[in-house]
């Protein structure tokens, strides 16, 4: 499916009678005179403008805060996947026009139009029935985390909400039903150890090159973050088991095999299922048994080829007993046996499918947490958003014999709408530059059995320079009662492949004069102290040397001049006395 015509009568937020077209190839209009929905093909229509086979359109929505930017994409999300629907949908008089297997599909079969368009093929509202219907998918991004509009989705719906915010929800949610009041993991850590999972999984699993302008990170961390001391329990085996030296004289092995007991033996429900006639185990077949097997047997071989890189090692723990203990893995040494055992070790199940599986698992209470080294929160920020995508859309299955993914087609989606509200937020104008590019690339060499649709909001200037003005939706606010308002455009010039500096001058994106509100507040006041000064103080000329506006500086300078009693021209004025000074000395001299 894709969305071709969206007019909302009233969302009951800011868009009232608004109408939003998502296709270049159409331009649709809905007279609500004459309740009749026009459509006219575009002559000027380029199919396969983004060169990639899998991408069937993108349409950029832009305009100032508040003008209903994220207000829409959430309503697109909702409409479409909500268990229970929009509230009030009946008030809304809503139209959604979509294609499908080439044909053209309406809600509504009470409005004409000359197009001929098809009834609806669904039977009920809403359109939760996707993966046998449609064979759809809707993913929803954002990196704020007060978005929250994954709560109300129903049981069975294939699309996602992979925003921060909504997932941070989904483990609070999760933690409820539960039942689990106490946990060592908050929802934040929590997610941030999902998203290094998805991460770790889309690094070693693709060999794409979609990470133009990034720096991958070069070591993951693990650390435990307790268990150097012993336990105090009474509890025969864990004496027996635990090793009893000081922290400088134990090898990398004998810490890991403390503090994994450490954690064993602290959880009531693994005392529980220890099953008698332990009495002759030794730790290493202890541990191998344990859900911890994996792991121990994979940093075992890693610690022997010399692989295990320290950032904190017990020697400089200082005097606490209960340190906690770091160590890296280089990223090219991360295998697929280390994957899995941390997936174990973390989740304490013998399950490992795929990264889509992070969204179904229990809450973690684990004494683990790994983490990249060296990485900024942009890097960071980038990498989550990728690997949720990849995560979310890969469907794979795990061969343990092989030890390698498999990836295999869709069996329940094939198209994908892609919601993206700012991605770029956090992005340095660079990756901006970059990002659609890079996007398109990661969409095409990643996922290669699905078809995408892309709906991004975005208040980058930088961004809609890769879109054509036919792709791009131009919100406002209407000035009496700031609800939102479809504007044509924002200037009678194309956007596609403009110059940025041009773009950033229109008024859309800022008020005034494209530079900082504290350096136009210090140039008015240069002006006015230039013009109404009855004395021109020294450091004056120093300030408006400063100023990088070549047009601003030179109008400064002219000003600064005058009120000097200088001429216009200084360096023309001191090149003809400096000559006039020279005729006079050869003059003397004759």
């Amino acid at each position: 499916m894709e969305l071709i015509y969206l007019y909302i009568g009233n969302d009951g937020k800011n868009i009232k009678d608004c109408e939003f077209n998502f296709c270049p190839e159409f331009r649709i209009s809905y007279d609500q005179n004459k309740h009749f929905i026009n459509i006219t093909k575009n002559e000027a229509y380029l199919p396969n403008f983004w060169e990639m086979d899998n991408i069937s359109n993108i349409t950029a929505i832009i305009g100032k805060n508040g003008a209903g930017k994220s207000n829409l994409l959430e309503f697109i999300f909702r409409y479409y996947v909500s268990s229970h629907g929009l509230k009030d949908v009946s008030r809304m008089n809503l139209i959604h026009i979509y294609r499908l297997n080439g044909h053209l599909y309406s809600n509504r079969d009470d409005i004409a139009n000359n197009y001929g368009l098809r009834k609806k093929h669904y039977i009920q509202y809403p359109l939760n029935n996707f993966k046998n219907d449609i064979n759809t998918k809707l993913l929803y991004y954002s990196s704020h985390y007060e978005k929250n509009i994954l709560f109300d989705l129903g049981q069975g719906v294939v699309s996602q909400d992979i925003s921060n915010g909504g997932l941070l929800r989904k483990h609070g949610e999760d933690r409820k039903v539960m039942k689990l009041q106490e946990t060592t993991s908050s929802d934040i850590e929590r997610l941030m150890i999902d998203d290094t999972f998805r991460q770790i999984d889309l690094i070693t699993s693709s060999n794409a090159m979609y990470f133009k302008g990034i720096s991958l990170p070069k070591n993951l961390n693990i650390t435990f973050k307790k268990g150097a001391r012993k336990l105090e329990i009474d509890n025969p085996l864990y004496d027996r088991l635990f090793i009893d030296k000081p922290l400088s004289e134990m090898d990398f092995i004998e810490h890991f095999t403390n503090r994994f007991l450490y954690s064993y033996f602290k959880d009531p429900k693994n005392l529980l299922d220890l099953e008698m006639g332990l009495e002759e185990i030794n730790a290493d077949e202890f541990i191998r048994e344990s859900y911890a097997g994996e792991l121990y047997a994979e940093l075992i071989r890693l610690n022997e080829l010399g692989k295990i890189l320290f950032t904190k090692y017990p020697e400089s723990m200082g005097l606490r007993s209960d340190y906690s203990w770091t160590f890296g893995v280089r990223t090219e040494d991360i295998s697929f046996d280390l994957r899995v055992g941390l997936f174990y070790y973390y989740f304490k199940e013998e399950v490992f499918s795929s990264p889509r599986s992070l969204g179904h698992r229990g809450l973690a209470a684990s004494d683990l947490t790994i983490s990249w080294h060296g990485l900024s929160a942009g890097e960071l920020e980038y990498l989550n958003f990728l690997s949720r995508i990849y995560a979310s859309l890969n469907e794979v299955v795990i061969d343990h014999r092989q030890k390698r993914h498999v990836q295999i087609r869709p069996q329940t989606y094939k198209n994908i709408i892609l919601l993206l509200d700012e991605p770029e937020n956090s992005f340095h104008p660079e990756w901006q530059r970059l990002f659609l590019n890079n996007l398109l690339n990661f969409l095409n060499k990643t996922t290669p059995y699905h078809n995408f649709q892309i709906i991004l909001a975005s208040h980058s200037p930088i961004i809609i320079s890769d879109f054509p003005k036919n792709n791009i939706i131009f919100l406002d606010k209407n000035e009496n009662d700031g609800t939102c308002k479809v504007i044509d455009s924002i200037s009678r010039e194309n956007t596609f492949g403009a110059n940025i500096h041009i773009l950033y001058r229109n008024s859309f994106f800022i008020e005034g004069l494209p530079i900082g509100e504290f350096a136009k507040k210090k140039i008015n006041k240069l002006f006015a102290e230039l013009e109404n000064a009855q004395m021109i103080q020294p450091s004056i000329l120093k300030e408006i040397q400063m100023v990088g506006e070549p047009i601003i500086k030179d109008q400064l300078m002219k000003l600064y001049k005058q009120r000097a009693g200088l001429p216009d021209d200084v360096n023309r004025r001191i090149a003809e006395l400096e000559k006039e000074i020279l005729t006079l000395k050869n003059r003397l001299n004759d």
